[in-house]
């Protein structure tokens, strides 16, 4: 993955001491889930991500030179009881989820422009209950579907779905069950 970082922060990472701060968020339909990882709200690129210690845990980022996908784990916990019911019921599958690094100065001031660490679909996800609940977010990255077949049936039906009003496979069930002769035998009487 390509990422574009800002000078301050080159020049921030290259220092002897440095402070991340890690800004999380995943895109269901029921809530976006917006975490950092200090203890209080931040804003960042139009959102309130909250913090109070809330983001758990976040998987290593691994790249590779080749095309292996990745996947990650985002941990949410502190998450209140209708969250993690929706979280729970809700449809969940293939949200965009994003995960930024900011580096911090000695004034908790973000230094340069936060960069992203990875960037994904939601796979799965585990809810626990409990004195401390938890919201477990599996995330693939796009390479992981390279390897997924995609079945096509060229129906009519199918051709309705993906582009309504087009009448390109009307007639391809009539012409699947019929048998055709090529060259039909009206060519053979014609020219012998």
């Amino acid at each position: 993955m390509s990422r574009t970082i800002a000078a301050a922060t080159l020049a921030a990472l290259s220092s002897q001491h440095i402070r991340w701060l890690i800004f999380a968020k995943v895109e269901f339909d029921f809530a976006t889930l917006a975490f950092n990882s200090s203890l209080e709200s931040k804003v960042f690129d139009g959102d309130t991500y909250l913090g109070a210690g809330s983001l758990g845990n976040v998987s290593q980022a691994v790249e590779s030179s080749g095309l292996d996908p990745a996947e990650y784990k985002i941990t949410f916990s502190g998450v209140n009881d209708t969250v993690l019911s929706a979280a729970a019921t809700e449809d969940y599958l293939n949200k965009r989820a994003i995960v930024h690094v900011a580096v911090l100065d000695e004034f908790d001031a973000i230094i340069g422009e936060p960069f992203i660490w990875f960037e994904g679909l939601t796979d799965s996800v585990d809810v626990k209950y409990g004195k401390q609940s938890t919201i477990v977010v599996n995330i693939r990255d796009r390479l992981t579907d390279w390897s997924r077949r995609r079945i096509s049936r060229y129906t009519d039906g199918e051709q309705q779905s993906l582009h309504t009003g087009d009448k390109g496979l009307e007639f391809v069930t009539e012409v699947a069950s019929r048998d055709i002769v090529w060259p039909a035998r009206e060519w053979f009487r014609n020219n012998s």
